[in-house]
């Protein structure tokens, strides 16, 4: 059943069902999820392309570059063929296909984890902070002001080589894997103080409902009320921050490896060959524009996409 705007009655039906039930009406909204499934798709099943091509993304193809003249690729178009779909890369004859979707699954990783660790974090102080009010609440307040107030950009440059020295002393090395581990935790240490002061909003509006109360008298606990009734109507919201934090992640890791302070090599990485090409962009331009384009692709789908999250959830965000 559905009433005469097409939407259907909220008889029997979830917040979330109804959501869904809107979000499929926005063409864009699809259109952009499809791009991201696209980008999905070819990070998931990265190494079944590097069997098909039989290519390897750290692999050096020196047979594939003129190394007299300066690593040029051989043949046209940066030698894309059979072999090299995109070519390969000027200096190294690294495959540039596998180069682009080993990013692009860095890229995606590092998004996706920053943001479930980020929504996770920021629900759960949010809850706390929200319920128990007090001196509970000015003290998360406190720490979250006092987050807030790091310039993250200067932080991350300074904190990257010192985090790392710190654990190499306790015998960690420093390797690929543990730099991403790193950028992943600086994300997070910044990213939940957002997500934590939108969900205490919505909790200090909603513990004075009606049903709230009914569960308090019906001798239900603090945790339970928290997490039981208040959490479950928390869905909207939550779901707009975590597709709007995406995209910022995905740029964010970008902007870091263009940098020089993001992932380390020879991991893969759009923002880091963004930075390699600027030193072979009059020769082979393709292989900037290829990384540059694609990131830009995935970010306006993304935010297409939390757009039309963010109206499904909340329609009057429309007007």
């Amino acid at each position: 059943m559905a009433n005469a705007t097409g939407e259907p009655l909220a008889q029997n039906l979830s917040l979330t069902q109804i959501a869904w039930h809107r979000f499929k009406q926005d063409k864009a909204a699809l259109f952009a999820l499809g791009v991201v499934g696209v980008f999905v798709f070819l990070a998931v099943f990265a190494n079944v392309f590097g069997w098909i091509t039989h290519q390897d993304p750290y692999l050096f193809n020196e047979d594939a570059i003129n190394l007299d003249a300066g690593g040029i690729p051989l043949g046209r178009l940066s030698g894309q063929g059979a072999q090299h779909w995109l070519g390969v890369e000027p200096g190294t004859g690294r495959d540039l296909f596998m180069r682009f979707v080993h990013g692009a699954r860095t890229s995606l990783v590092i998004a996706f984890v920053s943001t479930i660790g980020t929504i996770t974090i920021g629900t759960f102080v949010g809850l706390v902070a929200g319920y128990f009010g007090g001196w509970v609440e000015k003290i998360i307040g406190r720490l979250i002001d006092f987050i807030l107030a790091f310039p993250f950009l200067l932080f991350v440059i300074a904190a990257t080589p010192i985090i790392e020295n710190a654990f190499t002393r306790l015998g960690i090395e420093q390797s690929p894997t543990f730099r991403i581990i790193t950028i992943i935790g600086i994300f997070v240490f910044f990213g939940w103080t957002g997500t934590a002061r939108l969900v205490r909003g919505q909790v200090l509006s909603i513990k004075e409902k009606e049903f709230i109360d009914a569960a308090r008298v019906s001798g239900a606990g603090k945790w339970h009320i928290i997490f039981k009734e208040i959490l479950p109507n928390l869905t909207g919201p939550i779901f707009v921050v975590a597709s709007l934090a995406l995209p910022a992640y995905v740029t964010a890791e970008a902007v870091l490896s263009y940098l020089n302070v993001g992932v380390i090599a020879p991991t893969a990485s759009w923002g880091a060959t963004v930075l390699r090409s600027t030193s072979f962009f009059q020769v082979n331009p393709f292989y900037m524009l290829v990384p540059a384009v694609s990131l830009t692709v995935l970010v306006l789908s993304f935010n297409l996409f939390g757009d039309g999250v963010r109206d499904a959830f909340d329609p009057k965000s429309r007007k």
